[in-house]
């Protein structure tokens, strides 16, 4: 997976596996996913990302339809999104 040390927006980055969630990644150590709520996408956390990023390997992710993530498929449930969290943070 490519890091990020920086909130340029230019150029998303994705995996493979993930491909289709959009997501900023910076820092180093633990990694840590930020996830947004309802309504907004991932440069809601923009003010505490550099903060967190001192200690941690920052993950903050647009969820399905928000953002620059597409939409999920009709009928694909939860599942795919949980799994591709988990794959950008490394459980799976």
């Amino acid at each position: 997976m490519t890091s990020s040390t920086n909130l340029d927006r230019s150029q998303p980055q994705t995996t493979a596996r993930a491909s289709r969630l959009a997501f900023d990644r910076t820092g180093q150590g633990e990694p840590l996913v930020l996830l947004h709520g309802q309504g907004f996408d991932r440069r809601s956390f923009d003010p505490v990302v550099p903060l967190l990023a001192a200690e941690r390997d920052v993950i903050a992710v647009d969820l399905p339809g928000h953002g620059e993530s597409p939409r999920q498929p009709k009928g694909a449930g939860n599942a795919p999104r949980f799994s591709e969290i988990g794959y950008l943070a490394g459980v799976f």
